[in-house]
């Protein structure tokens, strides 16, 4: 997976306050995608196959 570059999902509440309700939708669609991603690719001997440790709280989330 591929690093992005933009403002932490923490920095655009703090700048923005409250989103409106499409752009949360949008947002957690693209979270649960990037997520579903990371964890299929995952395959590190403490996790089953197919899951994995991903740090997922609002400062981790990059929004391009």
């Amino acid at each position: 997976m591929e690093p992005v570059e933009g403002p932490s999902m923490a920095e655009v509440l703090r700048a923005e306050g409250r989103l409106a309700e499409t752009r949360v939708a949008e947002i957690g669609l693209r979270v649960i995608s990037a997520l579903a991603a990371a964890v299929s690719g995952c395959s590190g001997s403490s996790h089953p196959p197919g899951s994995g440790h991903v740090d997922t709280f609002v400062a981790t989330f990059r929004l391009d």
